[in-house]
């Protein structure tokens, strides 16, 4: 079995998977509540699943970007269940994950994932030997800035809702092209990261760090990480 934790968008959730497919997901954990809120929902998960800690597998966690708190909470707790478990632990870009649930038709598309009232955080990917690629580095804009991709090929996925106006109102007035997703997140992330277990891809408990939207000045730099 396997436990997946996404803490990087406003809300967290938590799902319980079976080689890639989820098996049980949690409701929203509220905002700001991820401290007291995210082991009580893993413990419900794992009692809905009839599952032990000793059955699991694998642990794969959102990496972000995302919010400080509930990135670092998520992670501490891939970690700390992962050591004491013996479970491996992959880690997963949340843009990527975004990705993963658009067409491979596609060709190319443009997550965003919220970062902070109103900006974004946005990679390019491209669809290459049947996977996403992301093919730039991950920045920050301002959603409303969004239209500067309006001459990309590229659709915008991930984080566009009715409660990111800012962005729905930049797509209408730019014409964006904005894809539809298959599927949620945490299908993403557990189909991901079961794909990466079973390629030997997992992640050095001690090295595996947040992707935050704003780095802390406490994040080990890439360059230092064993």
């Amino acid at each position: 079995m396997e436990l997946i934790l996404d803490a990087s968008s406003r809300s967290t959730r938590v799902g319980v998977a079976l080689k890639g497919l989820l098996q049980w997901t949690s409701d929203p954990l509220a905002p700001q509540e991820h401290t007291r809120q995210l082991l009580p929902a893993i413990l419900k998960g794992m009692e809905s699943t009839s599952t032990a800690f000793h059955e699991l597998e694998l642990i794969v966690v959102a990496l972000g970007p995302g919010p400080f708190n509930g990135l670092r909470v998520a992670v501490s707790a891939a970690k700390g269940l992962g050591a004491g478990t013996g479970a491996a632990v992959v880690g997963i870009s949340t843009l990527e994950a975004e990705a993963h649930r658009c067409s491979p038709g596609t060709g190319t598309v443009r997550p965003v994932i919220a970062a902070g009232r109103t900006a974004v955080a946005t990679a390019l990917f491209e669809w290459r030997d049947s996977a996403w690629v992301q093919v730039e580095d991950t920045r920050l804009v301002e959603a409303a800035e969004l239209t500067q991709f309006v001459d990309e090929s590229a659709p915008l996925c991930g984080e566009i809702d009715d409660a990111f106006d800012v962005v729905h109102a930049a797509a209408r007035e730019q014409a964006l092209r904005i894809a539809t997703g298959r599927g949620s997140r945490l299908d993403s992330l557990a189909e991901l990261g079961w794909k990466r277990f079973c390629t030997g891809d997992v992640a050095s408990v001690a090295a595996l760090q947040p992707l935050y939207a704003r780095p802390p000045h406490i994040t080990i730099p890439r360059d230092r990480r064993p």
